[in-house]
């Protein structure tokens, strides 16, 4: 987390990379498998838990404040298959609030982006090696920054539709084989990016 004041505004950016999903284990029904993926969904509950405990503190405290939240999620939008089948829950649901208060609720600002969306192309072992594409990295912004509150706006605002995944930035780094060995390229997911003011 960095707290940065500019122009004598106050910005609060939180920078996640979660826990992934990934077991070590080839997909299977084994026990095993099962325990493992369930076990890597909790913990990527209870670390985004202790995010959304900060937000709520940090919100209460002062419903204005400027705070993004962003990074890998390791999580998208929908459940995938153990997240279904077991009753657990979305990552993204756990980060972006809940109904009870929902005037404590951040703002996904890729809000505009079409349903296939994606930060990260990949083979999905549980389904054969088929190529997958999902929108695992997220920026999400405080409600005054947002929409405002009952208490005012914050001091930075989101540009509303100016979210955006940057696959132009990200091809320009990988040249001509996206497929490249993971190490020689400057990251495996493209970037998303918003703008501010």
């Amino acid at each position: 987390m960095a707290e940065l004041e500019i122009d004598a505004r106050k910005l609060s950016m939180i920078l996640v990379h979660i826990k992934s999903k990934f077991t070590g284990l080839e997909p299977s029904e084994s026990k095993e498998y099962v325990e493992k993926s369930i076990l890597a969904r909790q913990e990527i509950t209870s670390e985004m838990k202790k995010v959304r405990e900060y937000l709520d503190d940090a919100l209460t405290e002062e419903m204005a404040r400027s705070i993004v939240v962003m990074g890998d999620m390791n999580d998208g939008p929908g459940r995938d298959k153990f997240e279904a089948d077991f009753m657990l829950q979305n990552l993204v649901d756990v980060i972006q609030g809940t109904l009870l208060n929902p005037e404590l609720n951040v703002f996904h600002v890729l809000e505009n982006l079409q349903t296939d969306a994606y930060s990260l192309e990949y083979e999905d072992k549980e389904e054969g090696g088929k190529k997958k594409r999902e929108l695992i990295d997220h920026i999400l912004v405080a409600p005054g920054m947002f929409l405002g509150t009952a208490l005012g706006m914050a001091e930075f605002t989101y540009q509303r539709g100016s979210g955006k995944v940057e696959h132009k930035a990200w091809e320009n780094h990988v040249g001509a084989d996206p497929d490249h060995v993971r190490d020689d390229r400057p990251s495996d997911h493209r970037p998303v990016t918003c703008r501010m003011s």
